[in-house]
């Protein structure tokens, strides 16, 4: 979170919102609509991808497209630190921002956003993909903290406001007990440490107040850190049966880590539902190529390959014979314009017969690459989905790695052609497949 507050506001009439500022601009979704929130981290590069598209994240493990919310609004790049990822029009998107605040209003939506998200192919989950599960999860929204170094969510829809702490007050009472009054937006509450059941180390002084009704009686629950909202997949969160007292609920990352729930006034729903299916795993691949070009990392199926030529010699400016082929710069073609002197080709071919070359800059087996399972494109721009059917994140490097699958076309074409191979030079070849 970036903000030094998020709230709600009590007016009737309503609905949680999201509220993303954005080089001045302003943008507010409905809560439900909301995914998770995040510190922003350095995107995979996109193909053909111009401003305001960033390039593709990972979120929970899939694949979405990251916006620059404020270059899209104002034309200006923005400098925000905050990712907020949401639902619009059945398409899934990361939005950069400056900062984002959690209260109750009424959905602004952009339409220029809007707009651009109506040119995206929806995601082939949600296009009913053969094999595919049903995208529609209903997530349990968590605002998640940090406090005597453990992580805690709690049910945003809980929460009456988040803010700073601005005075602390411990009194003694007529019973001795000893009470402590917090100002949280100049209002006096007591308050309470959050009611964890997780051991760990007290910290300094929290500097949060959650405003809560775990009963009759307004409370502060205090915290030491505000880490954002999350929206937490039922099937990952688990209830723990403890003889004579309240269950214990936590939810399970993916990464394996143990977030506990609190629950103030037992709204929580757990009902589980499947997982989205991958199509096909990485030990399928195996033979396939894994292909490094400028920024981007590719998948190519060995059915649509000729062979791999050891070299490149013999380039000409222009084709000599009926049979010579284009060599297509790869990286141009997905949109990179940086220098190139890609030294590697491919030779591929349709399904029609019709032949090409494909130039990169490394190529290597798909089977000894760390790469997972192969899954289905988020929602995309058109030309991303005419030339990729899926994307592979490399456990390794972190980088999405885009799985091609037909020959190349299009206006770009032209741009990217280095030249044309001579027939006499391909039959010449001795094919050399990576080992």
């Amino acid at each position: 979170m970036t903000s030094d507050s998020v709230r709600y506001a009590e007016s009737s009439g309503k609905t949680e919102i999201l509220r993303l500022v954005a080089g001045g601009s302003e943008a507010a979704f409905p809560l439900h609509d909301v995914i998770l929130t995040a510190t922003a981290s350095l995107p995979s590069p996109l193909p053909l991808a111009a401003p305001p598209l960033e390039g593709m994240v990972a979120i929970d493990g899939n694949p979405v497209i990251r916006i620059d919310l404020a270059q899209l609004l104002t034309g200006q790049p923005g400098a925000g630190r905050t990712v907020a990822v949401v639902r619009l029009e059945g398409r899934t998107v990361a939005l950069r921002v400056d900062h984002i605040t959690l209260e109750k209003g009424v959905p602004s939506l952009p339409h220029e956003l809007t707009a651009l998200l109506r040119t995206f192919t929806p995601s082939s989950v949600a296009s009913g993909a053969k094999g595919a599960a049903s995208p529609r999860i209903v997530p349990v929204q968590l605002m998640l903290l940090r406090d005597r170094g453990v992580t805690i969510g709690v049910p945003a829809a809980a929460i009456e406001r988040i803010d700073r702490i601005t005075a602390r007050h411990d009194l003694l009472t007529e019973s001795g007990n000893p009470l402590t009054l917090v100002r949280v937006n100049e209002e006096l509450f007591p308050a309470y440490p959050l009611p964890s059941r997780m051991a760990g180390v007290m910290e300094g002084t929290s500097s949060w107040g959650l405003i809560v009704t775990p009963g009759s009686a307004r409370v502060v629950w205090t915290a030491a850190e505000v880490l954002g909202l999350h929206a937490a997949v039922p099937e990952r969160i688990r209830s723990l049966a403890i003889p004579d007292e309240q269950p214990l609920l936590w939810y399970e990352t993916e990464s394996g880590d143990i977030v506990e729930i609190i629950d103030p006034d037992g709204r929580m729903d757990v009902r589980s539902t499947p997982p989205p299916s991958v199509r096909k795993s990485v030990a399928e691949r195996r033979g396939d190529l894994y292909l490094r070009c400028g920024p981007f990392c590719c998948l190519l199926s060995l059915g649509m390959v000729g062979f791999v030529p050891e070299t490149m010699t013999g380039l000409t400016a222009k084709p000599s014979a009926s049979g010579d082929l284009p060599v297509i710069d790869l990286a141009r073609l997905l949109g990179f314009t940086g220098e190139r002197s890609p030294c590697r080709g491919v030779l591929l071919i349709g399904g029609t017969g019709a032949r090409q070359v494909v130039a990169v800059d490394e190529i290597r087996d798909a089977a000894l690459m760390r790469v997972g399972n192969l899954l289905p494109l988020p929602a995309v721009p058109a030309a991303v989905a005419r030339l990729c059917d899926g994307v592979v994140l490399d456990e390794k490097t972190g980088e999405w790695v885009y799985s091609l699958h037909g020959l190349l076309d299009g206006p770009a074409i032209e741009s990217a052609l280095m030249g044309w191979l001579p027939v006499v030079e391909i039959e010449g070849t001795t094919p050399a497949l990576p080992s």
